[in-house]
């Protein structure tokens, strides 16, 4: 719509697009993420989810596979090749104008999505999916945090398991949590709520823990896969970078206080 719409035609066999529409309906600006190789047969790219931050700033997330361009101008590329012949996780950062500020991948040999994306009041950014085999959640290069979806029942093949990832507004890696059990789980969206808490929703199959602190909330599905919602509450309390969306011992040693248990993100002792 509007005099700003012209034609897009895909780089790749499909392309991710971000479209931001004036309050009249007109056309304000358009990103396209896709291939940038000279046959343009070689990529796809799918865009699931974005969010904004206080700033404006807009975050991408889906998935691709092959080599995609994930900087809409035409004066510069950020290239990327998915790892093997699966498809990997994206997450672009884009400027109030949709140019390219910033990106993220996550990958292996097996299939990655990244299929929502949030952001809380401090501007921290909150994302989920689904992975396969090992993925390292840390985007920084001096550190890794590695997680490996479960095996089937039978023993030998791996499913995909639901992921959980929240990175500073800067990018930095703050906590990753893996949901997965003898089934495919997946976590397809996630939302702040105003109590600061965070509302999880996706599938899973089989049985397993939802509650990764003191508590035991075991799900089994009745069906060959089942619907979940999940509530975590951040408490105020924070002794690190991270939130803490279960029950967390805090025990204190001499004049200073130690946080354990189990919780999202490196263990900060201040």
């Amino acid at each position: 719509p509007g005099q700003q719409g012209g034609v897009r035609e895909a780089r790749g066999t499909q392309d991710a697009f971000v479209l931001m529409l004036s309050p009249t309906g007109d056309v304000s600006a358009v990103a396209d993420f896709g291939d940038p190789t000279a046959d343009h047969q070689l990529g796809s790219a799918t865009a699931f989810d974005l969010a904004l931050n206080s700033q404006g700033e807009v975050y991408v997330i889906g998935s691709f596979s092959g080599q995609a361009d994930f900087d809409p101008s035409a004066v510069t590329e950020v290239t990327r090749a998915s790892v093997a012949s699966s498809s990997d996780l994206f997450l672009v950062k884009l400027d109030s104008t949709l140019q390219f500020q910033s990106l993220v991948t996550y990958g292996n040999s097996g299939a990655d999505s990244g299929l929502s994306v949030a952001v809380d009041a401090e501007d921290h950014v909150l994302l989920g999916g689904q992975f396969e085999q090992r993925v390292d959640w840390d985007p920084s290069e001096i550190s890794t945090h590695e997680l490996t979806s479960a095996l089937r029942t039978d023993g030998m093949t791996v499913s995909s398991d639901a992921i959980f990832v929240r990175l500073s507004a800067e990018g930095d890696f703050r906590g990753a949590v893996r949901y997965g059990f003898s089934g495919d789980d997946t976590l397809s969206a996630l939302r702040m709520s105003p109590t600061v808490s965070i509302l999880l929703t996706g599938q899973f199959s089989d049985s397993g823990q939802w509650d990764y602190g003191a508590g035991s909330v075991p799900l089994t599905s009745t069906g060959t896969s089942d619907a979940f919602v999940v509530s975590y509450v951040f408490t105020p309390l924070d002794f690190g970078d991270a939130p803490r969306p279960y029950p967390t011992l805090i025990s204190e040693n001499g004049a200073r206080h130690v946080a354990t248990g189990p919780r999202l993100g490196q263990m900060r002792d201040e």
